[in-house]
C-alpha cells in the first residue's frame, strides 16, 4: 500500500515539474485574397484583408502562404502544430439571360441564377470546395419569339452572392505545413465553370438560361498550435532531482518508524 502512495507521489511530482513547461494553446492566421489580376497572387498578411478582386470564370491561380515556424518560441521550447484551418471566403456576381424560343406566346421565369463550383487544394492535399451561387432572382416573362427558328430574350443583372467554406487538417499531414528550409506554402485555387438555370412558370421547353459570372475569393488560414519543451532544461532537471531527494529522505524515515 505504502508502495503504490510512493509511485503516484512520485509520478505526479514528475509530471509538475516537467509538464510545467508546456504553455497555453495558440494561433496565428494568415489571410491572401487570392490575386489582385489573374495569376498574380497579392502578399500574404497576419491581417484581415478586404474584398477579393473578381474574374470571368473559369479561372486557375496559386496563391502563397507563410510556413508555420516551430522555432519562434522561447529558448528550450518548440511550437507544435495541433491543426491547421483553410478557410474560403468567395464572392460571386454576374447576369443570367433567358431565352424564349416559342413564337407563339410570351412565358413566364422565376428563380434566375448561376452556380460557380470553387476549390482550394492546400500542400497536403486537403481540399475546400464550395458552390458560389448568385440569386436566385424573383422572376419575369419573356416575350414570345419574333419568328419560328428564332428567340427573344430578357437579361436580369445584379445577381450576387457570397459565403465561406472551410477543411481542417489534421495527424500526419501537419508535417507539410512547417517550414521544413522553405518559408512559403503554396495552395491552388480554382474556379470552374458557370452553370446558369431557372424554372419556367407554367410549362417546360420554351426557356433556356445562359448569361455571365464573375467570382473570387480569399483564403484565411490558421495554425493551431502548443508551446512544449524541446529538451528540458537543466533546471528542470534539478528541481526534479532535488524533489525527489527530499522525497526520498522523508519515505526512508518512515519506513524505518
Amino acid at each position: 500500500m505504502k508502495t503504490n502512495t510512493i509511485r503516484r507521489v512520485l509520478g505526479g511530482l514528475a509530471i509538475a515539474v516537467l509538464g510545467s513547461s508546456l504553455a497555453n494553446a495558440s494561433s496565428i492566421t494568415w489571410y491572401n485574397n487570392i490575386f489582385t489580376a489573374p495569376d498574380s497572387p497579392t502578399s500574404a498578411s497576419n491581417s484581415p484583408v478586404g474584398a477579393p478582386n473578381q474574374y470571368s470564370t473559369p479561372y486557375s491561380a496559386t496563391v502563397t502562404i507563410p510556413t508555420f515556424d516551430p522555432l519562434t518560441a522561447p529558448p528550450g521550447f518548440i511550437n507544435q502544430l495541433t491543426s491547421v484551418q483553410i478557410v474560403m471566403n468567395w464572392l460571386s456576381s454576374g447576369s443570367v439571360t433567358i431565352y424564349n424560343f416559342d413564337s407563339n406566346s410570351a412565358h413566364n421565369f422565376t428563380a434566375a441564377s448561376s452556380s460557380v463550383p470553387l476549390s482550394i487544394t492546400g500542400p497536403d492535399g486537403t481540399v475546400v470546395n464550395t458552390t458560389a451561387l448568385t440569386g436566385p432572382s424573383g422572376g419575369g416573362s419573356v416575350a414570345a419569339a419574333p419568328c419560328g427558328g428564332c428567340f427573344s430574350s430578357t437579361t436580369v443583372n445584379g445577381l450576387s452572392g457570397s459565403g465561406t467554406a472551410n477543411n481542417t487538417v489534421i495527424g500526419a499531414g501537419l508535417l507539410n505545413y512547417y517550414g521544413n528550409g522553405i518559408t512559403t506554402l503554396n495552395f491552388s485555387f480554382t474556379s470552374g465553370n458557370a452553370a446558369f438555370s431557372g424554372t419556367e412558370v407554367g410549362g417546360s421547353g420554351h426557356l433556356a438560361f445562359g448569361g455571365t459570372a464573375i467570382d473570387g475569393a480569399g483564403i484565411a488560414v490558421t495554425y493551431n498550435y502548443v508551446t512544449v519543451a524541446g529538451v528540458p532544461e537543466p533546471s528542470s532537471f534539478l528541481m526534479l532531482g532535488s524533489a525527489l531527494l527530499g522525497l526520498g529522505v522523508i519515505i526512508r524515515k518512515r519506513l524505518k518508524a
